[in-house]
């Protein structure tokens, strides 16, 4: 019995590793989730509505737009505003602030979420509420409270 070719073996077994993993890497990378975070004029991202349960005064919402464009599903999905900057006089300013956590629209919560392939959900920024009116002398005048960004 001859003695079996033990360089071949190894380059067999070694290069059959490689394209292994690299076959891995590429089908991970092609499936992947993609996450593309929007403003999109009249689809929901600039919002007015009703505030209060029942309905007791208006407030104006803006909302990202946050859709999973990947051939897979995004795992425990959340949003947080880690950086502010500020154009003031032709001078950008850095605004160091703690990380605020955005809360998903129409849920009331910060809670991670799963995104399908190819769907959105709004995740809200800013809102302010109009609240009810201040008399002054004869003449109304609105009053704007509660403006807040994250939570």
């Amino acid at each position: 019995m001859a003695d079996p070719n033990w360089v071949a073996i190894l380059f067999g077994f070694a290069g059959g590793s490689v394209a292994s993993t690299l076959i891995n890497l590429g089908l991970g990378r092609w499936s992947r989730p993609v996450i593309r975070a929007c403003l999109v004029p009249r689809s929901g991202c600039y919002v007015e509505t009703g505030r209060g349960n029942p309905r007791t005064h208006r407030a104006k919402f803006l909302r990202l737009q946050i859709k999973n464009s990947g051939r897979s599903s995004v795992k425990g999905c959340t949003g947080y505003i880690t950086r502010l900057k500020k154009h003031q006089s032709g001078q950008t300013v850095n605004d160091a602030r703690e990380v605020l956590a955005l809360k998903w629209a129409l849920s009331g919560g910060v809670n991670a979420r799963d995104i399908p392939r190819g769907a959105f959900f709004y995740m809200d920024i800013a809102a302010l509420d109009r609240v009810a009116c201040k008399t002054i002398g004869r003449r109304s005048a609105p009053i704007f409270q509660q403006a807040w960004m994250g939570y």
